[in-house]
């Protein structure tokens, strides 16, 4: 019998990996693949909260509940800030961000990664603080309803490799609505 052209051999093993990755989330076939961002979990005991530190500066705090280490990006963009106004308040947002992916060299074959993922442990948390006047024109005196709505949004291919043990978390997760007085 007489081996298969080579040509062939890659088209199988590319089918082959394909029907592997469909069934248990990896991809890998002669070490040319890439292990998929998972186990995933859209929340995994992620708790999100918004507090208000000092008007205008709001601080997130992602804090894992669960009893697994979770692996995500914690980062929320100043416009995932929602500002609902009530009585006499008014909002104008006059920003909007955009992230967005880079664009990896037509030179570079590896898979782009996103540094920013981090891994946190159960019980623990991690912080970051907006300035809400790097968006938002808030009318002063005025009261406020404020809340945050974070998720990943990037596709697997993007996310580093879950360290064994962790789960991805890729939302949406919410916080709980907070009132704000602007003075």
């Amino acid at each position: 019998m007489t081996e298969p052209p080579l040509k062939h051999k890659r088209s199988i093993c590319r089918m082959a990996t394909s029907v592997a990755a469909a069934l248990v989330g990896h991809i890998g076939c002669g070490g040319t693949g890439h292990p998929a961002a998972s186990p995933l979990d859209n929340n995994a005991g992620l708790l999100v909260r918004l507090a208000v530190l000092k008007d205008p500066v709001v601080e997130v705090d992602f804090i894992n509940t669960g009893n697994r280490p979770i692996w995500f990006k914690p980062y929320v963009l100043i416009d995932d800030i929602n500002i609902t106004p009530t009585g006499t308040g008014s909002v104008t947002m006059f920003c909007k961000n955009d992230e967005g992916i880079p664009d990896r060299t037509d030179d570079d074959s590896r898979p782009y990664r996103d540094p920013g993922y981090q891994l946190l442990q159960p019980n623990k948390s991690l912080r970051q603080e907006l300035n809400l006047q790097d968006c938002y024109d808030i009318k002063r005196p005025g009261d406020y309803i404020l809340v945050t709505r974070w998720t990943d949004w990037h596709s697997p291919k993007f996310v580093p490799p879950v360290p064994p043990g962790a789960v991805w978390v890729k939302g949406p997760v919410a916080s709980a609505p907070i009132k704000f007085h602007a003075e």
